[in-house]
């Protein structure tokens, strides 16, 4: 599958989360990341299990829901 022509700003697995309403189970089948290394993204930024996503992984993210939400797609 060829990838989106112009990728715009990267989502962060937490919002992409929420604005999908997926679980954790759901988010690593989707974008294969293990789920211990996702729950470290989902975790609040004042705790000490919390991990910043580097770069690619907001875009991973933002390329996964260009394909999944085809509304978008038809602009």
């Amino acid at each position: 599958m060829p990838k989106p022509p112009n990728i715009p700003n990267p989502i962060h697995p937490r919002e992409f989360k929420q604005k999908h309403g997926m679980s954790l189970e759901e988010l690593h089948e989707i974008s294969q990341i293990p789920i211990d290394t996702l729950s470290h993204y989902l975790a609040k930024p004042t705790s000490a299990r919390y991990v910043e996503p580097k770069l690619h992984i907001c875009q991973h993210f933002c390329e996964i829901d260009y394909r999944i939400s085809p509304q978008k797609n038809l602009n």
